[in-house]
């Protein structure tokens, strides 16, 4: 298993997409940016203050974990998260996550041990289907 890990602050998207930019360089997963920048830096919208990011690799895929220094994570596992636009992201990009440390910490798992071209349609239909209805709830305001 291989593992990285950086500390940032909340703000600091630029260096986690340079951190991103670089894991899917130096592990052959450049098809999965996208789908893992937006679930991630979705995520670390939710927090404030220091969080240290740790990616995993193995042979089923790869995960991206944010410890945080509070339970910035914890609606995650509240009802009626999939009507927040943050929380369906976090919850439909990756393949599963889980919530751990009373929401402290999230974990975000993308199986990328081969390319699966249905999961990729999946994923590009949660993008198109998010945007539609984003584009109605502007429309309707």
């Amino acid at each position: 298993m291989k593992k990285e890990k950086i500390e940032i602050y909340s703000k600091d998207i630029p260096k986690v997409e340079e951190f991103l930019e670089w894991i899917c360089a130096e592990y052959h997963i450049h098809n999965y940016l996208g789908s893992i920048s937006v679930a991630l830096s979705t995520a670390m919208s939710l927090t404030k203050g220091k969080i240290i990011l740790v990616f995993q690799k193995d042979k089923e895929g790869v995960s991206f974990t944010l410890e945080s220094e509070g339970k910035y994570f914890s609606s995650l596992t509240s009802e009626g998260k999939a009507e927040d636009e943050s929380l369906f992201l976090i919850e439909n990009l990756p393949d599963s996550i889980s919530v751990k440390d009373e929401g402290k910490c999230l974990i975000m798992n993308f199986y990328v041990s081969g390319i699966e071209p249905e999961m990729a349609l999946h994923r590009k239909e949660i993008i198109s289907n998010f945007s539609l209805r984003k584009k109605k709830l502007t429309s309707i305001n």
